[in-house]
C-alpha cells in the first residue's frame, strides 16, 4: 500500500484562523500526510512564512503535518518544531547552495551542536555540483543552468558580486571552476 501526502501553499485570501475542514477537500479525500508553506501568494518569496498557521492547522488536523517556510539553519529547524508542533519539516529554497544544512540539521537535533561549514566545504561541495551535472548533461547547458545555482553557494560572501558577474558571463566548465578556485582561494569567511 502506497503513501500519499498533499502540500498546500498559502495564497491569497488564505484564511487558516477560520479553517474549516469541509473547506480542506484534501482532509477527506484520503491524504496521510500534509505539507503547508505558509507564504501567501502576495508574498511571493519576499516576507516571511507565518508559523502562526502551522500551528493552528496542526491543531485542527487528525494526519501528519510537515511545516515549511524560513527554515535555514539547525536554529530555525528546532524553533520550527517548537513552535508549531508540527511533525516534520520541508526544506526547500532555503537549501540552495548549502546542501550541508541537512547534516547540520540532523547533528543539532541529535547531539544539541553542529559544526560550522568551512569555506575549504563550500568549494569543494560547489565544484561536486558542477562536476555531477556534467555526468548527465552536455557542458554548454549546464554552463548556464549552474550560473544560478553556483550563485547560491557564494551568496553573502565578501567579493561574492564580482565571483556573480564572473560566472554569468563564463562560457565553460573549466573556467567555471577555475573562478570558483579563485575566490576560494582568496576569500575570507
Amino acid at each position: 500500500m502506497g503513501f500519499l501526502g498533499c502540500r498546500v501553499l498559502g495564497f491569497y485570501g488564505f484564511d487558516v484562523l477560520g479553517l474549516q475542514s469541509d473547506k480542506m477537500p484534501h482532509l477527506h479525500s484520503g491524504a496521510d500526510i500534509l505539507c503547508l508553506h505558509p507564504r501567501t501568494q502576495k508574498q511571493m518569496f519576499g516576507g516571511h512564512s507565518n508559523w502562526e498557521h502551522i500551528r493552528i492547522l496542526k491543531q485542527a488536523l487528525n494526519i501528519p503535518l510537515i511545516g515549511s517556510g524560513d527554515i535555514d539553519s539547525p536554529e530555525t529547524a528546532f524553533e520550527m518544531l517548537n513552535t508549531t508542533g508540527c511533525d516534520a519539516l520541508m526544506i526547500g529554497r532555503c537549501a540552495l547552495g548549502k546542501p550541508w544544512l541537512f547534516r547540520q540539521i540532523t547533528d543539532f537535533f541529535n547531539r544539541g551542536d553542529y559544526s560550522p561549514i568551512t569555506k575549504n566545504e563550500i568549494h569543494k561541495a560547489a565544484i561536486s555540483h558542477l562536476e555531477y551535472a556534467l555526468r548527465f548533461k552536455e557542458e554548454y547547458i549546464v554552463v548556464r543552468e549552474m550560473r544560478s545555482q553556483l550563485c547560491h553557494y557564494i551568496k553573502a560572501m565578501p567579493g561574492s558580486k564580482e565571483l556573480r558577474d564572473k560566472i554569468n558571463h563564463t562560457e565553460t566548465a573549466t573556467m567555471l571552476k577555475q573562478h570558483l578556485d579563485d575566490f576560494f582561494l582568496r576569500v575570507t569567511i
